[in-house]
């Protein structure tokens, strides 16, 4: 498999074996670390929202069943505006990501700026019903 340097893939992979490990070969890619760069705060801003409603579980859960039975209503009513709402945040990206890759910088930005109006427009909606 070429890439477009003209290197080989596997030319531009370094093999690893843990020591003292038997079994197959691990091939790690040089992207692999910016890889974990961009994951990292993506996964952190994906468990945000479920550690609020924790944090909010412990310090209602002090004062009392019917005020927690009100916290589980509304936490589930959040995380499932959350898991709806996501698909803003993942469609923009992959679109972007993927105009960008193409090179069309112009077009990135065009995609980058309507997911922003979308998505302020979205909220207040919300806030307008919520």
């Amino acid at each position: 498999m070429e890439t477009q340097e003209g290197l080989r893939l596997h030319d531009r992979r370094r093999r690893i074996r843990p020591q003292g490990l038997s079994g197959p070969t691990v091939w790690r890619s040089p992207w692999d670390r910016q890889i974990v760069r961009l994951a990292v705060p993506a996964l952190g801003s994906l468990i945000a929202e479920p550690l609020y409603i924790l944090a909010d579980t412990a310090v209602i859960g002090h004062l009392g069943t019917p005020q927690l039975a009100g916290l589980a209503v509304a936490g589930s009513i959040l995380l499932t505006a959350h898991a709806l709402c996501i698909f803003l945040a993942y469609g923009t990206t992959a679109a972007v990501a993927r105009l960008l890759g193409a090179g069309d910088e112009a077009g990135a930005a065009h995609q980058a700026v309507q997911g922003l109006w979308l998505g302020g427009g979205l909220g207040v909606v919300l806030a307008a019903v919520g």
